[in-house]
C-alpha cells in the first residue's frame, strides 16, 4: 500500500518544526542544563517524523506525545494559549490514527 498524503505531510511538518526548532533553540538559548532537555525534545519531532515517513507505527504515539506536551506546558502558562496546541492535536491525531493512515499502518508495516 502506498503511504497515503496526510502521514507524507506530517512527516516532513514534524522534521521542519523540528529542525527549526532546535536550530531556534541553540541560537538564542542559554547553554544550561535546561538545554539538554529542550534539545532532546525538539530532536525527538525529528525523530517521530522520520520515522513516520518511514511507517514505523510507534513513532505516531511519539507524535502525539511531542504536541500533547506542548498542550500541557503551554496550559500552564494559560488555558487560552493551550488551546491552539489542543485543536492541532485532536487534527494530528485524527490524521495519524484515522481511516486513512490506520489502513496503512496495518498493511504489514513494521515498527
Amino acid at each position: 500500500m502506498k503511504r497515503p498524503y496526510e502521514v507524507t505531510v506530517a512527516g516532513w511538518l514534524f522534521v521542519v518544526v523540528g529542525v527549526l526548532n532546535t536550530a531556534y533553540h541553540l541560537w538564542k538559548g542559554a547553554l544550561d542544563r535546561w538545554m539538554i532537555l529542550i534539545l532532546l525534545l525538539t530532536v525527538s519531532a525529528i525523530v517521530a517524523g522520520v520515522f513516520l515517513l518511514r511507517g514505523a507505527r510507534w513513532a505516531r504515539w511519539l507524535a502525539l506525545a511531542w504536541i500533547a506536551f506542548h498542550v500541557v506546558v503551554s496550559a500552564l502558562n494559560s488555558l487560552w494559549d493551550s488551546l491552539p496546541h489542543a485543536v492541532l492535536l485532536l487534527v494530528v491525531g485524527y490524521v495519524l490514527l484515522g481511516p486513512p493512515t490506520s489502513a496503512y499502518y496495518r498493511q504489514g508495516q513494521t515498527g
